[in-house]
C-alpha cells in the first residue's frame, strides 16, 4: 500500500511502556495512521485521522512555538526524560494553561469505562493542606502574568464532603474560574450542597453527561442516570452556575446522540455554556483496542457535527483549537457561536 510520510515523532511501546520513534503517515485508504516500531515487540499502527487532505490542512494552521516557564524551571529534575519525569522540568516548554486537581480516587459510580480505574486498588485523600501546597506550587511557578482556570476532580470530587472549603481556598488564593468535574449524582441530590460550592468560589461544572436516554448511561456508567444528569443541570440554572456538557463518545453506543446533544445544550443556553465530546480512551477499566472502524477521530466528529444537526453546524465552522494559543493542531477543535432569536446558532 502506498503511504506517505507526513511527520517523524515519538510515542510508547504499548506492551513494554518504552520511547521508541513513530512516524505519521498517509495510506492510500484516505487515512492517517500512527506506525511505531519496538525492537522487543514489533511494529504497532494505529489510526488517529480520516483524510490526508484534511490532515495537511490542519497542519498548515499549526503555530505551535516553544514557551519556557514563566517561573523557576527546576521544579522537577530530568532522570529519563519526557514523558517519564512528569512534572515541570527543565525541558517543559509551556506554561500551564489549565490546571487539574485531584483531590480523590473514590467514587459514588462504577463505570464501566472509567480510564482511571476509580475505586480500585488503593484509596487516595488529598488533604486540605496538600490542595493548598498544589496550588502554590502553580502559582509560583506557572502564573507570573496570568492565572489559568483550575478544575477539582476525582474519582468524583463531590464525595469529599471539605470540596467547598478546597474550592474556597483556591479563590483565597486568586484563582478566578474555578470548575468541579463531576458525574453529576451528589449535585442532583442535594442542591444545599451545590449551593454551598457556589458560595464558596465554583462558577462552573464540568458535567458528565454522555447522552439523552437511560440506553447510553446503562452501557458507559452502569446506571440509568438520565434524569439525575437532567436535575442536576436544573439545579445549576437555579443557582445560576455555568454548565460544559462533557460526553463521553463511543461508535456504537452514542455516537448516533452527539445531534441531541447539542439540542440539549442549546435548550439551557444560558447556563449551558459549551459541550466538550471526548472520543473514548481505551485505557484504564477499558483498556480495549478496537478495531479502526470503531475509532471516533476529529474528522470523524465534525462529520457527525454537520449531519446530526442538519448542517447547523457545519464542519468548516470549526478550527483547531490552538490558533493562537500554542498548541499541536490535531489535537482538538473549537467553535463559538451564538443563539439567534429564530433558536439556530450562529457560528
Amino acid at each position: 500500500m502506498k503511504t506517505m510520510l507526513l511527520k517523524r515523532t515519538e510515542s510508547l511501546c504499548p506492551v513494554c511502556l518504552q520511547k521508541i520513534p513513530a512516524r505519521i503517515v498517509g495510506e492510500s485508504d484516505d487515512k492517517v495512521y500512527m506506525v511505531k516500531d519496538c525492537s522487543q515487540h514489533g511494529s504497532f499502527k494505529t489510526l488517529i485521522w480520516r483524510g490526508v487532505k484534511s490532515w495537511l490542512l490542519w497542519e498548515s494552521l499549526n503555530d505551535w512555538e516553544p514557551e519556557r516557564l514563566e517561573g523557576d524551571e527546576n521544579v522537577t529534575k530530568v532522570e529519563r526524560g519526557c514523558p517519564f519525569d512528569c512534572g515541570l522540568c527543565p525541558d517543559h516548554l509551556r506554561k500551564a494553561c489549565f490546571v487539574v486537581v485531584e483531590i480523590t480516587n473514590r467514587c459514588n459510580l462504577n463505570c464501566p469505562v472509567c480510564f482511571a480505574s476509580a475505586n480500585e486498588k488503593y484509596t487516595y485523600d488529598v488533604t486540605l493542606d496538600d490542595v493548598e501546597r498544589m496550588l502554590k506550587t502553580v502559582l509560583r511557578y506557572e502564573c507570573k502574568t496570568s492565572v489559568p482556570p483550575v478544575q477539582f476532580s476525582g474519582g468524583e470530587p463531590t464525595v469529599r464532603d471539605d470540596l467547598p472549603d478546597m474550592v474556597a481556598l483556591a479563590k483565597k488564593l486568586g484563582f478566578n474560574t474555578i470548575m468541579i468535574n463531576t458525574n453529576g449524582v451528589r449535585i442532583a441530590r442535594d442542591k444545599e450542597y451545590l449551593e454551598s460550592l457556589k458560595e464558596s468560589g465554583a462558577n462552573l461544572v464540568y458535567l458528565q453527561f454522555d447522552g439523552v436516554s437511560d440506553d447510553v448511561y446503562l452501557k458507559l456508567r452502569g446506571a440509568a442516570l438520565k434524569e439525575i444528569k437532567n436535575r442536576a443541570v436544573k439545579n445549576c440554572a437555579d443557582l445560576g452556575l455555568g454548565v460544559i456538557l462533557v460526553p463521553t463518545v463511543v461508535k456504537d453506543v452514542n455516537f448516533h446522540q452527539v445531534g441531541e446533544i447539542i439540542k440539549f445544550a442549546k435548550k439551557w443556553i444560558p447556563t449551558v455554556r459549551g459541550v466538550h465530546f471526548q472520543p473514548i480512551s481505551y485505557f484504564g477499566r477499558y483498556p480495549h483496542q478496537p478495531d479502526n472502524d470503531s475509532r471516533v477521530t476529529i474528522p470523524d466528529m465534525l462529520k457527525a457535527i454537520e449531519e446530526q444537526t442538519e448542517g447547523e453546524l457545519r464542519a468548516n465552522n470549526f478550527v483547531p483549537i490552538n490558533l493562537g494559543r500554542g498548541c499541536e493542531s490535531h489535537c482538538s477543535f473549537t467553535n463559538v457561536s451564538i443563539l439567534t432569536k429564530s433558536g439556530e446558532l450562529l457560528p
